[in-house]
């Protein structure tokens, strides 16, 4: 029984090397917003803070000038610096043989080895940070990325300068206007960058109240229809588009633990409200992973995932620790609108 000792397992399989990679992957059960590649795959930073550098360049009609006489002169924009730290995310948890001693597998009568204890709760921490990840996706595209317990990490809107623009869809006038008052209003705010489209992110709430409208309901009965003859779809609500603009019905929730020791489960986007955003950018959005907090990593390119294990004193069990250094960015977040139910 020498192979089933716990150093014998990390000597053969969990060292730091082979639990991150195990982690890289463990499928992303939480990646709606990472389907959608708005962030891109995060750059490798060798430091812990990301620069960047903003230019107020601004496109100016040019007046006529007379033959003979010389040209008007160019100027360059205003450029500002701005410097974001990277939060950093760590976890722990331990496998102790006491406590799968005489333990048996799920439905069989073989008992539960070391092994399968620890990759069981290596996967656990691993959708544990890509829950996070996607908290703080979505926290770019609502322009203020919250904590878990709800405090501001970074506030984009005060960062860069703007007011956060919120479309009222319950006010005066059509449906279809108050999406044209969207999309022009992240087309006036684009500053310079491109986009191939608009998403939507809508809440339940927000999805339904856009479905009470003929035309919309039109355009969602028709996507649906699509979806319903591809058998390897079994919810028939697809995204699906209406004046040029994607709309998702997102349920992404997750339970938060409070100081007092209950549960609290935060929604992702907010009941009754939507968050509209440029799809296809050049320069909009980005995302940064920092070096892990180690001696052999100091000032090495970040990676998504770190895995550490700790042998017990006596080997009497495994310790493991995760961490993960990432920071989505929404470089122009005054295309970010968001809409509400509200009439005001």
């Amino acid at each position: 029984m020498t192979d089933m000792t716990v150093e014998g397992f990390l000597n053969r399989e969990f060292t730091a090397d082979a639990m991150t990679m195990a982690m890289n992957v463990i499928p992303n059960m939480y990646n709606m917003v990472t389907q959608l590649g708005i962030f891109g795959n995060p750059v490798p930073l060798s430091t812990t803070f990301v620069q960047l550098e903003i230019n107020n360049g601004v496109l100016a009609l040019l007046p006529t000038t007379e033959r003979g006489a010389p040209g008007t002169k160019g100027t360059d924009g205003k450029r500002a610096k701005k410097i974001f730290e990277i939060p950093q995310i760590g976890h722990e948890d331990t496998v102790l043989a006491a406590a799968i001693q005489n333990m048996r597998g799920f439905g069989t009568f073989a008992p539960v080895f070391f092994a399968d204890e620890v990759n069981r709760k290596l996967m656990t921490m691993a959708m544990k940070h890509y829950l996070t990840h996607e908290w703080h996706r979505v926290g770019a595209l609502h322009g203020i990325i919250l904590d878990s317990d709800g405090g501001t990490m970074l506030n984009l809107f005060t960062e860069f300068g703007v007011s956060e623009k919120t479309e009222f869809f319950g006010a005066t006038g059509s449906l279809n206007q108050h999406i044209r008052n969207v999309k022009r209003h992240i087309e006036d705010n684009l500053l310079g960058d491109v986009m191939t489209g608009i998403g939507c992110l809508a809440s339940p709430e927000f999805y339904d109240m856009l479905l009470e409208d003929e035309k919309v309901l039109a355009a969602y009965n028709a996507a649906a229809a699509v979806a319903a003859q591809n058998p390897n779809i079994n919810d028939v609500r697809p995204m699906f588009i209406h004046q040029g603009v994607a709309f998702i019905e997102y349920r992404g929730q997750a339970g938060v633990k409070n100081s007092d020791g209950t549960t609290t489960t935060r929604r992702f986007i907010p009941a009754n409200t939507a968050r509209f955003f440029p799809i296809g950018t050049m320069d909009s959005a980005a995302s940064f992973v920092a070096p892990g907090d180690f001696l052999d990593t100091v000032n090495a390119p970040g990676q998504l995932f770190y895995a550490k294990p700790h042998v017990l004193k006596h080997g009497r069990g495994l310790e493991m620790y995760t961490q993960s250094n990432l920071l989505p960015i929404w470089k122009r977040p005054a295309c970010l609108v968001k809409g509400s139910t509200a009439a005001a």
